[in-house]
């Protein structure tokens, strides 16, 4: 006697796979799916460089810190006013040092001022960049005509609005304070915080870039080599 195998029902034949509809379903919500994970993806990627250029630019300070205590001396007449200058001027930091691991676009700019008149007490304030173009320059200005007294903005001078850029710190020589220029609006400069400011402000930038190079600023007190 031959035994005839029973024909499968609708139902085993549709469990052997997925419809055209659920196929068109799942390809939808993995499609919307996407959509939302690729919009997000930008912001995240900005996240993270934001995260490493503070990782770096921290660093950077770190290091620019210790060389600067390394090379500079408190006997040296350069310190003889008590305001923020430029600590690399005069070979005093040698130009290899200025740089972070032998980069062209990457290093550092050490200002310092001594604090109390008659000891070793000075304050170091090291700001960390990266250039735009490695064959670039970085400059340190000193720009007059600044509001004075307890403000959060400033008044930028005709022929110096390039060197504001947005990112940047503006200085205060006398005293060391410091705050991040975070909008410039026609001549206006705002920052993060407020700043007192006595008639003048240094400025780190980089000529023609159109953004600021500085990525951190370390400010501490120390003392230097006799």
């Amino acid at each position: 006697m031959r035994y005839r195998t029973p024909a499968p029902s609708n139902a085993a034949q549709r469990a052997g796979g997925f419809s055209l509809v659920e196929m068109l379903i799942a390809i939808g919500i993995l499609a919307v799916a996407l959509s939302m994970a690729s919009a997000m993806f930008p912001m995240g990627m900005r996240d993270v460089m934001r995260s490493y250029q503070n990782s770096l630019g921290t660093l950077i300070c770190q290091n620019g810190a210790g060389l600067a205590r390394l090379h500079l001396s408190a006997a040296d007449a350069y310190w003889a006013e008590a305001t923020l200058k430029d600590a690399g001027v005069g070979a005093r930091i040698p130009a290899s040092d200025l740089k972070y691991a032998g980069q062209d676009g990457l290093g550092y700019v050490a200002l310092c001022r001594r604090a109390t008149a008659d000891e070793n007490d000075f304050q170091l304030l090291v700001v960390s960049y990266r250039l735009a173009d490695p064959s670039g320059s970085i400059s340190v200005s000193t720009v007059p005509g600044v509001n004075s007294g307890t403000v959060s903005e400033i008044t930028i001078p005709g022929g110096h609005e390039a060197k504001f850029q947005i990112g940047g710190a503006a200085i205060n020589p006398a005293t060391g304070e410091y705050a991040r220029i975070t909008a410039v609006s026609g001549s206006t400069a705002m920052l993060e915080h407020e700043l007192s400011l006595g008639g003048s402000v240094l400025l780190v930038h980089e000529a023609d870039a159109g953004r600021s190079p500085v990525l951190a600023v370390l400010a501490t007190r120390t003392a230097l080599k006799p």
